[in-house]
């Protein structure tokens, strides 16, 4: 080989290996630590939502997309995660469908680079009172009327649980949320939802955070709760007016 074609070589591998240690030099995406974003099995986009195998259950999954369009412009609920719609409205028994039009989710998440164990996580569930129903999630029961008044999802694909794997499953979170309306005290449900969750957090060493996945704070809780009064409010104005 001629002298200038080892130069040529040389400088070629030379600007190889430089090009190959600025790349692991460069800082990975930062989150803000209040974002609280589960990292198992997982992969983020620039604006730090997950992306990859974890599907992250926000109010707009749970209704229809023209009450979701009538609620994002009025800036009443954030948009959907990038990915396609997953309806996870679970199919009632015997009642007829009603429309969704408020949804609660709340996030229970395991430490970021961490995940959930799948036997713990069923035994914190269970430990709470929650069954997994035929639908694949765990719900909270309603012991006057026997409904689900709220439920509890996998934050990975596709959302439910499946009894015969926990032994081998792992998750980087839970999604709690509860549809409205329904035959159940919402104030009563979101009470009894924030309180499990605040618990589930505690049994799995892991954080409780909103729709958005920031941590949930006193202010939050309050602010919601005003907001779920108010719609229990309406909700029994309407039928009176239309029981007269």
């Amino acid at each position: 080989m001629e002298p200038l074609s080892w130069i040529l070589l040389a400088i070629g591998l030379s600007a190889l290996v430089a090009v190959l240690l600025w790349r692991r030099r460069e800082p990975t995406v930062g989150h803000d630590a209040n974002d609280l974003p589960a990292s198992h099995g997982a992969d983020y986009d620039e604006s730090g939502e997950l992306i990859s195998e974890v599907r992250v259950i926000t109010p707009r999954d749970l209704m229809s997309d023209s009450k979701a369009a009538e609620l994002e412009a009025e800036g009443k609920t954030p948009a959907a995660v990038a990915g396609p719609k997953v309806d996870l409205t679970p199919e009632p028994e015997e009642a007829e469908p009603q429309e969704v039009d408020k949804v609660i989710v709340l996030h229970v998440l395991a430490a970021h680079g961490t995940a959930f164990d799948g036997l713990d996580l069923r035994a914190a569930l269970i430990a709470e009172g929650l069954v997994l129903g035929k639908d694949g999630f765990f719900g909270r029961r309603d012991e006057r009327n026997s409904c689900i008044k709220w439920r509890v999802a996998n934050m990975l694909k596709p959302g439910t649980f499946d009894g015969g794997s926990f032994e081998s499953m792992q998750t980087p979170g839970l999604t709690l949320f509860m549809a409205m309306p329904g035959p159940f005290s919402f104030l009563d449900a979101y009470d009894d939802l924030v309180a499990t969750g605040q618990r589930l957090s505690e049994r799995l060493s892991g954080t409780l955070a909103d729709e958005r996945r920031h941590r949930l704070n006193e202010q939050t809780i309050a602010h919601e709760r005003e907001a779920v009064i108010e719609y229990a409010t309406h909700q029994k104005r309407e039928q009176t007016e239309l029981a007269l």
